[in-house]
C-alpha cells in the first residue's frame, strides 16, 4: 500500500478530513465542567454518562429481559502514539503531514454522550463547558484544525443560545444530534410508575421537522445568518436510520425550501441510504403529489362495475357475499384507502393528504436542487458507497455531496497513517475518478463550510485552494 505522504504528493489539491475525532482527556474536561457549574454539576454530568454504560452492570438475563443494547466499544490499543495524538491537538497537528491531511474538522467523542444523556436542564451548561474546552485547546492550531461545538437541540431557544455562544468563542463548526427523544404524552401516567431506565425508552424521536411540536425555523435561520452549516453524527442503536430520519424530516418539512442557503451534513453514515432516499423522494412525489393522489379517491370508484366483475369472475362463493354494500362488507379495504363510509374520503384537508404540502415542488428538478445542494454526507475512508454517490447514475444525473471523514480516534482506525491510502483505493480500483476523489476529499468540504462563510478558511493552510473552489461556484 502506497504511503499517505506519497499519495498526497501526487494530488493536485489539498485533503480535508471532514470528520476526525478528539479523544478528550477526561480529567481536563472535568475541570471545565467544574468551572462552569461546580463539583456537584460535574458529578451529575458524570452520573448521566454512566447511564450510557449501564449495560455492563446488568446480568445476561437482565440484558435479555430489558433488551438492553451494548454501548459502542473498542479503542485500538496497538498504537498508543495514535491515542496520544487524538488527545493532544499539538501532537496530532505534528502528524498531519505524514497522514496526508492538510486540514481537519475535529469532533467530540465523550462530548456526545455527555450531552445526549445529561438531564435536559443540564445540557446547555454541559455544552458550554465542552465548547470552552475545545476553543481553548485548539486555539493555537486554527490554521490546520477546526473543532466542532456541541449544540443542544432540546428546544430551539436553547440551540440558538449555544450556537451564538460557540460562534462568540471563535468556533466555526457545530454538531447537533439527529433527534431528541420526547416523552409520549399518552404514557405519562405509566412513566410515573416505572423505573427510570424503562421511562427513558417510553419516547418518540423528534427530528426537528416533520411532526415536531416545536418550531426550529428560528434556529435554522440563525445558522444561515451566522454562516454556520449544522452537522449531525449518526450513532447508537438506530445507526444510519437517525441520519435518514433527520434528512427526510427536514426535506419534507420544507426546511431547505424556506432556507435555500442552509446546508446540513450527515456524518458517519455513508451515502448508500442517501442515494436510495433521493431516488425514493422522486419516485414518491411522482405517485403522491397533490394532483396524483386524486387517483386514490375511493369516492371515484365505480362500485357497480367492481361488483359485476367480482360476480362474474369470483364464482358462487363471491356472489353470495355481495348482497351487502361494498362499503360495509369491505370496510377494512376502504379504510385502508382512507375511506370512511360515514364521512367519505377522510381527511379532506390537503395539508394532511399531501405528503409534500410543505415543499413547493413543481417538477422533479426542484427535488434535485433542494436535496443535492443542501445535504452533505460523511463517508469513511473505505466506504464503497462513495462511488455510487458520484457516478452520475442517480435520477437526473445527480452527484451527491460526499465528504471524506477519517474517523481517526475511533475503533475502526487501527493505524491513522493508513486512512488516506484506504480512501485512494477507490481510485485505484476504478470506483471513483480522480475528479470524484477531489470532490470527496476536498471540494465538498470546502462548499459545506465556506460557501456561505467566505472567511471560514481564511488564515488556514488551505486558504488559497479553498478560495479557488468557492470562486468557481455558480452565483
Amino acid at each position: 500500500m502506497t504511503g499517505a505522504r506519497d499519495i498526497r504528493a501526487q494530488l493536485s489539491h489539498p485533503v480535508i478530513d471532514a470528520d476526525g475525532h478528539q479523544l478528550e482527556f477526561e480529567p481536563l474536561l472535568l475541570d471545565y465542567l467544574r468551572d462552569v457549574g461546580g463539583g456537584l454539576f460535574a458529578a451529575r454530568a458524570q452520573d448521566a454518562l454512566r447511564t450510557f454504560f449501564g449495560w455492563y452492570e446488568l446480568t445476561p438475563s437482565e440484558r435479555r429481559a430489558a433488551r438492553a443494547v451494548r454501548p459502542p466499544w473498542g479503542l485500538q490499543t496497538t498504537r498508543p502514539d495514535d491515542i496520544a495524538a487524538c488527545m493532544v491537538p499539538a501532537l496530532f497537528r505534528r502528524n498531519m503531514d505524514e497522514l496526508g491531511i492538510d486540514y481537519a474538522i475535529v469532533y467530540p467523542t465523550l462530548g456526545v454522550p455527555y450531552v445526549r444523556f445529561a438531564a435536559p436542564e443540564l445540557r446547555s451548561a454541559v455544552c458550554r463547558a465542552i465548547n470552552q474546552f475545545y476553543a481553548d485547546n485548539f486555539r493555537d492550531h486554527a490554521d490546520r484544525l477546526a473543532p466542532a461545538a456541541m449544540i443542544p437541540m432540546t428546544t430551539p431557544g436553547q440551540a440558538i443560545a449555544e450556537l451564538e455562544h460557540a460562534v462568540g468563542l471563535g468556533l466555526k463548526v457545530i454538531v447537533i444530534d439527529c433527534a431528541v427523544p420526547r416523552p409520549i404524552e399518552a404514557l405519562a401516567p405509566l412513566r410515573a410508575q416505572v423505573s427510570p431506565g424503562l421511562a427513558r425508552v417510553m419516547t418518540w424521536l423528534d427530528t426537528f421537522g416533520v411532526d415536531s411540536e416545536l418550531d426550529y425555523d428560528p434556529f435554522w435561520a440563525r445558522c444561515v445568518e451566522l454562516g454556520v452549516s449544522p452537522t449531525a453524527h449518526m450513532a447508537g442503536l438506530w445507526g444510519t436510520r437517525t441520519g435518514e430520519a433527520l434528512c427526510k424530516s427536514l426535506f419534507l418539512a420544507g426546511v431547505t425550501f424556506r432556507f435555500p442557503r442552509l446546508q446540513v451534513a450527515l456524518l458517519e453514515g455513508g451515502a448508500s441510504w442517501a442515494c436510495s432516499l433521493y431516488a425514493d423522494l422522486i419516485g414518491h412525489w411522482e405517485k403522491r403529489n397533490l394532483a396524483a393522489i386524486e387517483a386514490y379517491d375511493p369516492g371515484k370508484l365505480d362500485r357497480d362495475r367492481l361488483v359485476r366483475a367480482l360476480r362474474e369472475h369470483g364464482g358462487e362463493r363471491y356472489a353470495r357475499l355481495l348482497e351487502r354494500p361494498l362499503d360495509e362488507s369491505c370496510r377494512g379495504l376502504f379504510l385502508l384507502s382512507g375511506w370512511v363510509p360515514e364521512a367519505g374520503w377522510a381527511p379532506r384537508d390537503p395539508a394532511l393528504l399531501d405528503e409534500f404540502a410543505r415543499c413547493p415542488i413543481a417538477r422533479e428538478d426542484d427535488i434535485r436542487d433542494h436535496f443535492v445542494d443542501n445535504f452533505f454526507f460523511g463517508c469513511e475512508a473505505e466506504d464503497p458507497s462513495v462511488g455510487w454517490a458520484l457516478d452520475g447514475r442517480l435520477p437526473m444525473g445527480a452527484q451527491l455531496r460526499v465528504m471524506f471523514g477519517s474517523d481517526i480516534g475511533h475503533w475502526d482506525v487501527t493505524d491513522m497513517r493508513s486512512v488516506l491510502a484506504e480512501a485512494h483505493e477507490l481510485v485505484e480500483r476504478g470506483h471513483v475518478s480522480p475528479d470524484g476523489f477531489r470532490a470527496f476529499t476536498f471540494d465538498n468540504a470546502v462548499r459545506l463550510h465556506g460557501r456561505h462563510n467566505p472567511g471560514f478558511f481564511r488564515g488556514t493552510s488551505v486558504e488559497r485552494a479553498a478560495a479557488a473552489v468557492l470562486e468557481a461556484e455558480p452565483r
